[in-house]
């Protein structure tokens, strides 16, 4: 038979999971902004792609296509 979980580790779960989605959200945030400052850094020297190292960033029109990974 399946061992139950205690209250303890069931208030565990909870803290983590709370912890987890506060820092889910700080991540989006700081993705959010980071995706606006290189869609600036393309608009400022006119360019629509610009390719590193560590990939590939482009835009069109204004709107932000995404980012590729170098594979």
């Amino acid at each position: 038979m399946a061992e139950q979980t205690s209250k303890e580790r069931a208030e565990q779960l909870i803290a983590t999971i709370l912890e987890k989605r506060e820092s889910a959200k700080s991540d989006k945030a700081y993705i959010t902004g980071a995706k606006e400052e290189l869609e600036q850094f393309l608009i400022e020297n006119d360019l629509t792609e610009w390719t590193c190292p560590k990939g590939t960033v482009k835009i069109a029109d204004s709107v932000r296509e995404g980012l590729e990974k170098e594979k």
